[in-house]
């Protein structure tokens, strides 16, 4: 007679990351660009794709918590500062219990960590600005 009382041992659960699209292997490449963003010679391209990326993984998170760290990041103009966004964003994944949430914050604390100047801080908020904007654009046509 089998023994009831002991657990049956369950194998460990794996994380099995999403698959990153076209849009988000092109934002990661050209983190360089994103960072030149406003001066940028392929920023057609850049919004282009970041439409896509938007699209994709944008309903991954809601629009006051996207709009809730852009409210504290806007107004930035300093690389430390930006820095202390990183725990936000981490917050907000966590909440999200979402992979592609996860992915979305993941990109954006890399590019966080990548911001070497004062310069590139500018730089970041209007692409995060632009991705908010994107965010906001696909949303609606959602509730639509």
């Amino acid at each position: 007679m089998p023994d009831y009382r002991k657990p049956t041992p369950r194998p460990p659960q794996q994380h099995i990351p999403a698959q990153e699209s076209e849009a988000e292997s092109y934002l990661k490449a050209n983190t360089v660009e994103i960072l030149n963003f406003l001066d940028s010679p392929v920023i057609d391209q850049l919004l282009t794709q970041l439409k896509a990326y938007a699209g994709e993984n944008g309903s991954s998170m809601t629009t006051s918590q996207l709009r809730n760290i852009f409210s504290k990041v806007k107004p930035i103009n300093s690389r430390q500062k930006l820095q202390m966004i990183r725990p936000k964003l981490a917050y907000v994944a966590a909440r999200q219990k979402s992979s592609k949430a996860e992915q979305v914050v993941n990109f954006l604390e890399d590019l966080i960590k990548n911001v070497e100047n004062d310069a590139q801080v500018k730089n970041f908020v209007a692409f995060f600005e632009a991705f908010v904007a994107y965010h906001k654009f696909f949303d609606s046509k959602k509730s639509a």
